[in-house]
């Protein structure tokens, strides 16, 4: 829950939005299945494992009349604790009001505030842009393509003024996040295309990490750039004197994938 209320933080996304249309009965509950309709389609939890959503189901799921049978999942509570908006209709028990309370007191480690602000992931989806990242930084490092200035280019802030540490000539179009350090989601796109070349990687994988960098409806190059920029740890092999390491999947893969 933590991970779902920095995530519409960061957003523009007005999440009671995406499930008020499935409420046919204006009683604040909708089947399990509209719910997992709405969550899809605010498209701020892509990275959520099917069991991570069923978790969240199963918490807001409520025993209710026969005749209410399917419209189970009380997602005025669950708007209200991931973007409170005080609404004095929305009732709450002690167990609702406790994770609200939590909710409320925690401190992100990354502030909006912050030109480096990043997203919390998934476990999984935490290893998995760890091992993207670290053969984009290998793929930098033996190309010697500078991701800063690659994506930079697409930086309205840089067109002919005098914000950052490069002039740009071209103007492209505006986005959401109108903040030094952000591009469009499509241009990152296009970006990345140039900048990861011919590593294969597919388009969840590059979700993932726009996913990681997002700051409100934009991509944060700034702090995709500054991770880019950290010294990689080292590879650790296996005992043995075998000198191949593991992928992500757990396969065998040559170093210079790594």
């Amino acid at each position: 829950m933590t991970y779902m209320r920095q995530r519409l933080s960061n957003s523009s996304v007005f999440l009671m939005e995406f499930f008020r249309d499935y409420d046919s009965t204006k009683r604040g509950y909708i089947s399990t299945h509209d719910m997992l309709r709405g969550l899809d389609g605010c498209r701020c939890f892509q990275d959520m494992s099917r069991g991570e959503k069923g978790l969240v189901v199963r918490f807001f799921s409520e025993d209710r009349p026969q005749q209410f049978k399917d419209q189970t999942f009380n997602y005025a509570v669950f708007c209200e604790i991931l973007q409170p908006t005080n609404d004095t209709r929305v009732q709450m028990n002690n167990v609702y009001q406790r994770l609200k309370e939590e909710l409320d007191a925690f401190n992100p480690d990354m502030s909006l505030d912050s030109p480096y602000a990043i997203q919390p992931l998934t476990p999984e989806g935490e290893l998995r842009c760890k091992y993207l990242k670290r053969k984009l930084k290998h793929k930098i490092t033996s190309t010697r393509v500078s991701a800063r200035e690659l994506l930079g280019d697409y930086d309205p802030h840089l067109n002919g003024g005098t914000v950052g540490w490069m002039k740009k000539t071209s103007k492209h179009t505006q986005f959401l996040c109108n903040l030094p350090g952000c591009i469009s989601r499509s241009q990152y796109m296009r970006g990345m295309v140039r900048l990861a070349g011919d590593l294969g990687l597919t388009e969840d994988d590059m979700n993932l990490i726009y996913s990681k960098y997002e700051r409100n409806g934009a991509f944060n190059y700034y702090a995709f750039c500054k991770d880019m920029d950290r010294p990689s740890s080292p590879i650790k092999f296996r005992e043995g004197g075998n000198r191949t390491p593991l992928d992500f999947s757990g396969n065998r893969t040559p170093l210079d994938l790594m």
